[in-house]
């Protein structure tokens, strides 16, 4: 264990130090914006967790055994969003180089290089719980329970977090970095999931001592065998990585276009922005939460009762719908970034390069939208009504994704962060506005009007002709 603790203070902490610095000091007034944001957002969650505590008309054990299983989900959410995200983190030279250079184990370099990540996930997941345990404090007056709870939860949640990295190890392993271990991965994860869930309705936990003590007795059995399976795994795991390291799925795709051919430049630009979404495998990924999130709402719809599921449905679509949507429209700031001078070396007009990709971006936008709403009435018996009323919303949440890729440089480290914090905002604020104005023709009103005036950002503060700022 020396030898990770040296990983981490060496080679994993130097690198979120610098690049934590060099997004605050490149983006002062953002990430100030972003921090206040972000604090903005946790406190509308804890006046959220005190209503619902105080409005609740359930027995102390109910509802601890309800938040129990939200905090599960929480965790189960994040570890395979922070997981997935950082799946080609090993690929990096210094990684590579250190782990040939060093008598680090397997399973001790995939640990160490995960640290910083369970890290953040364990913070998040005690940020959700805090409120919880207060406002449960003052209204039940039990201390040893919710001690006993909190204990449990992060207990839970370190478990969930080695058992979602173990099943993509393993789902790695056995289709040999094949695109079907996508599918291997979420169904595994889901059966997992059903199975802890109906355990957990059918046994309810009393958060007592001895409740306390079986508890940890079946997480302690659980969390050896995934430790012995994950050790057996990472060799194998580390092998398979390192050798697609310089593999390109779509190398020889720029090849297939002529572009000589292309007189029109917005077509031209078109294609050039389909290319460099399929190389950079951003479409693989969207597609991939895709079809994930409709898996996990069938799922969700027959295991849950017909309230639940229409009370949770709402959030797929605010929030979990919207994390698909923003994965291509944010890579665009970030191919801005990088090919700054490339772009201003071609001299295009606004019209070719800006225009071309928002409308790219916004009808592969609207056809997941339609057809995620298609899906689910015809598999869940969902009303649907087509109607041009969420055009409005698929055009803010593109318009906005793009905007947050040219204000913030985007890289490996601080993607997690801005994609969390994109997703939750635009949830919450689609949320407060129905909410508030409880009209639809005003809701979508507001959208159109901060629709233009972000165009207007965009195009008055980072796009000229030629393109650069």
């Amino acid at each position: 264990m020396n030898l990770v603790y040296k990983m981490i203070i060496h080679l994993e902490k130097p690198a979120l130090v610098y690049r934590t610095k060099k997004m605050i000091m490149e983006n002062k007034p953002q990430s100030l914006a972003l921090f206040m944001f972000l604090a903005l957002i946790y406190l509308i969650y804890v006046s959220i967790s005190i209503q619902s505590s105080t409005e609740t008309a359930l027995r102390y054990e109910e509802v601890l055994n309800r938040k129990y299983l939200a905090i599960l989900g929480i965790s189960t959410v994040l570890s395979t969003l922070f997981i997935y995200l950082t799946k080609d983190k090993l690929k990096g030279l210094s990684f590579i180089n250190f782990f040939y250079n060093s008598r680090l184990k397997a399973h001790h370099f995939i640990l160490g290089s995960n640290f910083f990540i369970f890290t953040f996930h364990i913070l998040l997941v005690f940020l959700a719980i805090l409120p919880i345990s207060i406002v449960n404090y003052f209204i039940f007056g039990k201390v040893d329970n919710l001690l006993y709870f909190s204990f449990v939860s992060l207990l839970s949640c370190s478990l969930i977090f080695l058992l979602v990295l173990t099943v993509w190890m393993g789902s790695m392993v056995i289709c040999r970095n094949h695109p079907i271990h996508y599918v291997m991965f979420f169904i595994s994860l889901i059966l997992i999931s059903s199975i802890s869930y109906q355990l957990v309705i059918f046994f309810p936990i009393n958060f007592d001592f001895l409740s306390v003590l079986v508890i940890i007795g079946i997480l302690g059995g659980v969390f050896t065998l995934t430790y012995v399976i994950f050790r057996v795994l990472s060799s194998i795991y580390l092998i398979h990585h390192f050798r697609k390291r310089e593999e390109s799925t779509s190398r020889s795709l720029g090849k297939m276009v002529d572009f000589k051919k292309i007189k029109n430049n917005f077509l031209k630009n078109s294609v050039l922005e389909i290319i460099y979404l399929i190389r950079g495998k951003f479409l693989s990924e969207q597609l991939v939460l895709y079809f994930f999130l409709v898996i996990i709402t069938v799922f969700l719809y027959y295991a849950l009762s017909s309230t639940n599921f229409l009370s949770i449905y709402g959030l797929i679509v605010n929030f979990g719908l919207v994390e698909v949507l923003i994965i291509f429209p944010i890579m665009m700031g970030a191919n801005y970034h990088n090919n700054k001078i490339v772009i201003y070396n071609l001299n295009f007009s606004l019209y070719d390069y800006f225009l071309s990709r928002s409308f790219i971006f916004f009808v592969n936008n609207f056809i997941l939208f339609v057809l995620f709403t298609s899906i689910m009435s015809l598999i869940i018996n969902m009303p649907y009504n087509f109607s041009f009323y969420f055009i409005p919303k698929v055009l803010f949440v593109t318009l906005f994704s793009i905007f947050i890729g040219y204000v913030f440089v985007l890289n490996q480290f601080n993607k997690i962060f801005l994609m969390l914090g994109l997703v939750v905002s635009i949830g919450l604020f689609d949320t407060i506005l129905h909410y508030t104005l409880n009209n639809l023709t005003y809701v979508n009103t507001i959208y159109i009007v901060l629709s233009g005036i972000i165009l207007l950002l965009i195009t008055q503060s980072y796009i000229r002709r030629p393109v650069v700022r």
